[in-house]
């Protein structure tokens, strides 16, 4: 039963919370945070926050229950908390900006962090397995689509969002 939920989870709803941006945002110049605030739509962005977290979290944790590999667990929660909290921070130009700083700050943080989180279970451990070493790949892209504009736009967001699940969940140990 638990399979066939993560599958619906990463295969189908993750993916339709992904596309539907598409149809009104630029993806390769706007980001989630303008779809919140200026089109008005904060109860999806959260909702597509969520969807993305819990991937992250729970994929992420099925997979490193590995007996060889000890990983933070309240550090694994706290970063995909935050993944979930920055939507509920306003960025706008007419707040202060303390407020601006501490939305980008804690998404770049928690999903650096989710990131920095697995290079360094690649760097103990290897890239033993093909979907090691294709999430690895996609974690580089997702990073180059980051700082590859010179701001973080849908295009990164989604993308990391979109592949970070389905290839997490596609891992083995993920598949009972």
């Amino acid at each position: 039963m638990r399979s066939k939920l993560t599958f619906i989870h990463a295969f189908i709803i993750n993916p339709l919370l992904n596309l539907y941006p598409l149809m009104w945002l630029n993806i390769f110049h706007d980001n989630m945070t303008y779809a919140a605030n200026t089109l008005h739509h904060p109860f999806y962005v959260i909702l597509w926050a969520f969807s993305t977290a819990l991937g992250c979290y729970y994929y992420s944790k099925r997979i490193w229950q590995a007996p060889f590999f000890k990983f933070q667990n309240i550090i694994h929660a706290l970063l995909c908390a935050g993944m979930v909290i920055t939507p509920f921070i306003p960025y706008s130009l007419t707040l202060p900006v303390q407020i601006n700083d501490l939305h980008i700050w804690l998404g770049m943080v928690s999903v650096g962090g989710f990131i920095a989180e697995w290079f360094f279970y690649f760097i103990l451990y290897g890239l033993p397995a093909f979907w090691d070493r294709i999430f690895l790949y996609t974690l580089i892209f997702c990073v180059t689509l980051a700082f590859l504009p010179g701001s973080i736009t849908a295009s990164a967001q989604l993308s990391f969002s979109l592949l970070v699940n389905m290839l997490l969940r596609m891992h083995k140990k993920n598949e009972d």
